[in-house]
């Protein structure tokens, strides 16, 4: 009993190892169908578009190329390629106007450094004439002290034109507040 169990089971499992086999020619023999389409589908598309074409049916554009293509891919292939491209050009454009605000904004970064480095210029120029004013101020409280003055009374008397001097309208500071005036330090 058990012997024709085993015998049955080994019949069954042939018959199911056969089909399996058949169905596994099968889908070889359609994948190797669906490259060469794939193939010829691929060489229409590199042919040259224009009057000077041979063979027009080899358009990729043109409805028969077009069949073609819709025989071979299923409805929902066909959906997920039309979404694809869609979804494709919309990231082109967006690729596009994100180059465009990059470029943007680069220009705009670059206008910013130039107003820095100019800020920056001007501000060392106001530092060094600062620092010079200062210098001039201790020659003269130096000659002062020299000549039997008192430097007090040239601080006393410098000191409440001290913030006037410092002031942003002040052309010695910044001479570019001067008519048609060149900007040199003093």
């Amino acid at each position: 009993m058990k012997a024709e169990k085993w015998l049955f089971e080994c019949r069954n499992l042939e018959e199911k190892y056969e089909s399996v086999t058949k169905e596994k020619e099968r889908l070889l023999a359609e994948r190797d169908s669906l490259r060469e389409a794939n193939e010829e589908l691929r060489c229409a598309q590199l042919q040259p578009r224009g009057p000077s074409q041979a063979d027009p049916s080899l358009d990729p554009t043109s409805p028969a190329v077009e069949n073609l293509a819709a025989e071979i891919l299923p409805a929902e292939l066909r959906e997920t390629l039309l979404q694809l491209q869609g979804e494709n050009r919309r990231l082109c454009q967006q690729e596009a106007a994100d180059r465009e605000r990059q470029e943007e904004l680069q220009r705009h970064l670059e206008e910013a450094n130039r107003a820095r480095h100019q800020l920056e210029t001007q501000h060392r120029l106001n530092q060094q004439q600062l620092l010079d004013l200062r210098v001039q101020v201790e020659d003269l409280q130096k000659a002062l002290k020299e000549q039997g003055g008192k430097s007090e009374d040239v601080s006393a008397h410098l000191l409440p034109a001290w913030p006037s001097l410092l002031s942003p309208n002040n052309p010695l500071f910044f001479p570019h507040l001067l008519p048609d005036a060149p900007c040199s330090p003093l």
